[in-house]
């Protein structure tokens, strides 16, 4: 055995370039060697068996011991014999913990080999790169930390596990123990350099060494965490649970994590330094050394301190909930994961759209509504800029939707609240501020129908007047529980209904569904609005002949709530014809109670015919408790269901409710029932939820919440015109 003080080009081995293999020399066992062993420092060359083995860092000779007492593995015994002949390059004779002493011969001539290449080559076995690693952990524990050896050759043994993390890294029975080993170095060294790149969301284990020092080190001095080690605190914080969305979207949560920790707290939590002082417990990789623990003077330990574990929770709640939406996509659709439709589910802090395939879309939306409140656009060139193939389909037109609110644009119409899906024709943009609605609630549906047959009277005079839109919106926003969000939607959507129009008949299957007091207390809604302006004209006079005759109520009793309104009237109210009469069976038997009139002042009998309604009074009118229940709310108030319903949902099932939390009684039968088959035409769906005592449109919406607050996906899906189909992802979902 020889050392050799300076490296020269005369060794005998193989060139790194040749992988491998082997000069072709006969086996034989080396000539016996003085007893003793020796480190061979890093930049030291050795010749080992004819081999020039470059670098350092190993012990070569004999009689070195390991804590267990047995013969150290990671000594190279020169006395040993190497077969250079059939070198073993396929670690089948290694043991679980490999040793030099135990190798064959064929073995041992490949791990020499190994040496000699520079322990670089990216297919070597991995208990060749763990056997050096056992010598590496040796000269640290057994040299440095008992024996105090001296310090000056730390840095070179971490940057020598870098290099070889960068090699192996992908081996997690090697990269663990390397980067336990290289958090020791750090500690000993007092560096801050080696900080535990940890991929957030790969373990719920305590926090590595090196992190752990830093949280203390930072506490100790009163500094601020930053975020990048908040992120790597939260992802191994021994008692934060990482969420789904966490391990299923580690990049995209540690992005957001940590840009919403700047947000809430600025240059970093302080973190409270009175604890007991860190004390590491380290197992070694090699089983010849045993663990031990070792103190870390003037460094607490504050890996669960209190107030930051809980404000690390609450951000990790959070963020999780933030992209909750992407992470299920990403569950359904993993190859799809960078997609447009799925990256906009994610917010927009993280998304960078600017520079992806929506810029050009983004940009449009941009210029189109500039600084107005809502703006009719081109349907078509909304979806001609989107990326994707056209037309554009129910769940193109829901991922557009939900890009531009993520940018500060809403869109109507918008399929998640009932909207039509458009390739040409109008749309509407509109400044979307506060948390935007994903779902139509009942009442959002019930301002939404409403607001349609009020369009149809309130625009047939060829001019929808600003003081007929504030008048309807007024009655909606102050009759119904509509937070300021979906009062901006509604007013977006009034916008649209302005200029797309809207037909009487596409609202006959819902109004059929109404008792004759709520269909009278609609009408009560529609005369309000068509009086509004202070004229009644002759359109619309005929059109709300036409609704009534839809709310299959008397003409009569519209020439009656016209008079009472004391307005201007353009056109002449005939008494009604025979025709318009209600039937004998109505007339025989007293009427129900119908919701009371809106009260409007009382009229002299020498007034002129033409009063100005005052619309202040009007909404004023519908805000008051019995306004509001005979107007609005109880004109889509949900009955019980039937018997025969009610027992279905109690007889559904496997006993869990679980699926329907959240749901009232209609609605949780409703839900029984329609999970009962894969698909069910409209007209079916409408005759289900009439026997539930609910409005088809309303009860669609109501349960495609319901899902989305469950999975994030609707429940019901359209299926051409006419029928509507069960999304398999939220029925497993609800069923859960």
């Amino acid at each position: 055995m020889s050392f050799v003080e300076d490296p020269d080009d005369s060794g005998v081995g193989t060139p790194a370039s040749s992988g491998y293999s082997a000069p072709n020399a006969p086996a034989r066992r080396p000539r016996p060697r003085p007893h003793g062993h020796t480190w061979v420092p890093a930049g030291h060359p050795a010749e080992i068996d004819g081999r020039h083995i470059p670098g350092g860092l190993i012990y070569v000779g004999n009689d070195l011991y390991s804590q267990s007492g047995a013969v150290e593995p990671s000594l190279v015994d020169p006395s040993l014999p190497v077969d250079r002949n059939r070198p073993d390059r396929d670690d089948l004779d290694l043991d679980t913990w490999p040793s030099y002493s135990t190798m064959v011969p064929t073995a041992r001539s490949a791990y020499l080999t190994w040496l000699a290449d520079g322990r670089a080559h990216p297919r070597a076995p991995l208990g060749f790169v763990l056997l050096f690693l056992y010598g590496l952990e040796r000269r640290v524990i057994v040299d440095h930390v008992d024996r105090g050896a001296p310090a000056a050759e730390l840095p070179e043994i971490a940057g020598e596990l870098r290099r070889l993390l960068r090699v192996y890294g992908d081996h997690e029975a090697f990269a663990e123990p390397a980067r336990d080993l290289l958090d020791l170095v750090s500690m000993l060294t007092g560096s801050d350099a080696d900080q535990p790149g940890v991929e957030p969301g790969t373990s719920r284990l305590p926090s590595p060494v090196a992190l752990r020092i830093r949280l203390g080190s930072l506490a100790a001095v009163g500094t601020p965490l930053p975020a990048d080690v908040a992120v790597a605190w939260q992802a191994q914080h021994p008692t934060i649970r990482p969420p789904t969305a966490q391990a299923r979207c580690p990049v995209e949560f540690a992005e957001l994590f940590a840009l919403r920790y700047r947000d809430r707290h600025g240059d970093g939590l302080v973190v409270d330094p009175d604890h007991p002082l860190l004390r590491i417990h380290y197992v070694p990789a090699s089983s010849g050394l045993l663990p031990f623990d070792l103190d870390v003077p003037g460094v607490p330990d504050v890996a669960e301190e209190p107030y930051a574990t809980r404000a690390l929770a609450s951000l990790t709640a959070s963020v999780a909930a933030e992209i909750d939406a992407y992470s299920n996509f990403v569950a359904r659709n993993p190859e799809g994961r960078h997609d447009v439709a799925a990256r906009a589910l994610l917010p927009a802090a993280i998304t960078h759209d600017e520079h992806g395939p929506a810029a050009e879309l983004l940009s449009w939306a941009r210029r189109s509504l500039g600084s107005d409140a809502s703006v009719v656009v081109d349907a078509a060139m909304l979806a001609r800029l989107w990326p994707g193939q056209a037309p554009l389909s129910s769940a193109d037109v829901v991922a557009c939707a939900q890009l531009l609110e993520r940018h500060g644009i809403g869109l109507e119409p918008d399929p998640r609240l009932g909207g039509p899906v458009i390739n040409d024709g109008p749309a509407v943009l509109f400044e979307a501020r506060g948390d935007m609605p994903r779902a139509a609630g009942p009442e959002y549906a019930a301002a939404s129908t409403l607001l349609q047959l009020a369009v149809a009277v309130g625009g047939v005079d060829g001019d929808l007047q600003a003081v007929e839109q504030d008048v309807m919106l007024d009655h909606l926003a102050s009759g119904l529980d509509l937070t300021p969000a979906e009062q901006e939607r509604l007013a977006a959507h009034l916008h649209w209904l302005s200029a797309a129009g809207t037909r009487i008949a596409d609202l006959g299957r819902e109004v059929a569904q109404l008792s004759e007091s709520r269909r009278s207390a609609i009408a009560d809604v529609l005369v309000a609005v068509a009086a509004a302006d202070g004229i009644v004209t002759a359109d619309e006079i005929d059109i709300l002949r036409r609704i009534f005759e839809l709310l299959a109520l008397p003409v009569s009793s519209l020439h009656d709530r016209l008079r009472a309104a004391s307005v201007e009237i353009a056109a002449p109210l005939d008494p009604p014809t025979a025709d318009e009469e209600p039937p004998a069976e109505t007339a025989e038997a007293p009427p129900p109670q119908a919701a009371p009139a809106l009260p409007l002042p009382a009229q002299p009998a020498d007034a002129p015919r033409t009063v100005a309604v005052d619309p202040a009074l009007l909404a004023a009118t519908a805000a008051s408790t019995a306004a509001v229940n005979s107007l609005l709310s109880d004109i889509f108030a949900e009955d019980e269901p039937p018997a025969d319903i009610a027992d279905a949902e109690e007889t559904s099932g496997d006993g869990d409710d679980t699926a329907a939390d959240g749901l009232d009684a209609a609605h949780r039968a409703l839900l029984a029932e329609v999970l009962t088959r894969d698909r069910w035409d409209r007209a079916e769906f409408a005759a289900l939820a009439d026997r539930c005592g609910l409005m088809p449109a309303g009860a669609l919406d109501t349960l495609n919440e319901h899902t989305i607050d469950v999975c994030d996906d609707v429940l019901l899906e359209p299926e051409g015109d006419d029928v509507l189909a069960l999304n398999d992802f939220a029925v497993e979902a609800v069923r859960r």
